[in-house]
């Protein structure tokens, strides 16, 4: 059986824009994607402390964080981006960490999960 992480391909985040958010940490992420792909010092406004951007399966996300003083490092709501809301099952299936169109603290419905798909989060 093959990992999911072999389908991960790095991409280019042109044309992607907020989809959802994926409650987790930075180190999770690491271990799901790797370092990465650009940090700080390669953003000129300061609004992105950490991203990654990756195609999965034909589907391009990325995740970011958002007007942080830092890189969060504890658990936050990550964004993730896309071209549609797909990015967040690319994402979900991608990594194992749920994703969903609502901001955390209202995580009640679009929950995307690797495994088991659209439902609602309770």
């Amino acid at each position: 059986m093959s990992s999911p992480t072999q389908n991960l391909t790095k991409s280019n985040g042109r044309g992607c824009h907020l989809q959802g958010y994926a409650l987790t940490t930075f180190n999770d992420l690491i271990e799901a994607l790797g370092r990465p792909h650009l940090v700080a010092e390669d953003f000129f406004d300061g609004k992105v402390t950490a991203e990654w951007c990756f195609k999965y399966l034909g589907v391009i996300f990325t995740v970011y964080d958002w007007k942080e003083n830092g890189t969060p490092t504890k658990a936050y709501p990550w964004h993730i981006g896309g071209t549609s809301n797909a990015a967040l099952a690319a994402f979900a299936a991608a990594t194992g960490i749920k994703a969903s169109t609502k901001h955390p603290g209202l995580f009640v419905e679009s929950q995307y999960s690797g495994s088991e798909g659209n439902h609602l989060y309770g």
